[in-house]
């Protein structure tokens, strides 16, 4: 077998023996099954053109530059023989995919074109001079998680240039315990929490200063945090000031009544 012939056939036996689910070209009429296997395995006449990458609508326009996470489904894609070969696997709880023949590689925190230079060195190992190409095909859902006194505590879907008040409005508003002197945001870090800003969200909401109102970041926690005299509380605080006044007088009445 020549190696053109061979290089074709070890590229398709890389992702289809495990994956029967590939599209092979359907043989010719009058011909058998194997004459169409055979005509899949044949090398290119000429070189197949590249995939375009398809533009994923996507907050803050999926760059090559994304780091791809758990839920996030990539597209790869292999070519240079007749029949295109594509494989579309999602990135599991533990940030990997399986590639057949390959196995298991972790993808968390890499970009795509990372991603690319790992498999295409472990290709070409099998069949020399593969194209390779991996797309973001589908991202994972990005939030923006608001906590504390909202109406709708949760998380918030994230969209770009995306401002705190955006977010507090996003999530049905303050209530009306809530403290909006000192509301908080964490930005969100990788695999663990990052910075904490402090903003004057009342001077935002009510006074229109939107000249402080700072955007919010992909996976940013933000807190809106009770006033300490709200009406919650001013309910607590005032039966227990006015049980304590009872009990006062009830205790002046009996030592009045005693002397």
């Amino acid at each position: 077998m020549r190696p053109s012939r061979l290089n074709a056939w070890m590229l398709a036996c890389l992702f289809t023996v495990q994956l029967p689910a590939f599209a092979w070209a359907a043989p010719p009429v009058g011909g058998t099954e194997a004459d169409g296997l055979l005509a899949a395995v044949q090398p290119a006449k000429s070189k197949p053109a590249a995939p375009k990458a398809v533009d994923v609508a996507y907050p803050d326009a999926v760059s090559r530059d994304y780091a791809l996470a758990p839920g996030d489904t990539v597209s790869i894609h292999l070519w240079g023989i007749n029949n295109d070969l594509n494989h579309l696997v999602t990135v599991n709880p533990q940030g990997s995919i399986y590639v057949p023949r390959i196995g298991e590689i972790h993808v968390a925190g890499k970009t795509t074109q990372q991603i690319e230079s790992t498999l295409r060195q472990q290709v070409n190992r099998l069949v020399p001079g593969t194209q390779l190409l991996v797309l973001l095909t589908q991202g994972r859902p990005i939030n923006v998680f608001v906590y504390g006194q909202v109406n709708h505590p949760g998380p918030v879907p994230y969209r770009a240039n995306m401002r705190l008040s955006d977010t507090i409005n996003a999530a049905g508003g303050p209530t009306g315990q809530a403290w909006l002197h000192n509301v908080k945001i964490t930005r969100a870090g990788h695999g663990k929490p990052g910075p904490v800003i402090d903003v004057n969200a009342n001077n935002i909401l009510n006074k229109g200063r939107f000249d402080q109102d700072p955007q919010v970041g992909a996976n940013d926690i933000v807190f809106i945090p009770e006033a300490f005299l709200s009406l919650n509380n001013f309910k607590e605080l005032s039966g227990l000031i006015l049980g304590g006044l009872g009990v006062v007088g009830l205790l002046v009445g009996v030592f009045a009544r005693g002397s």
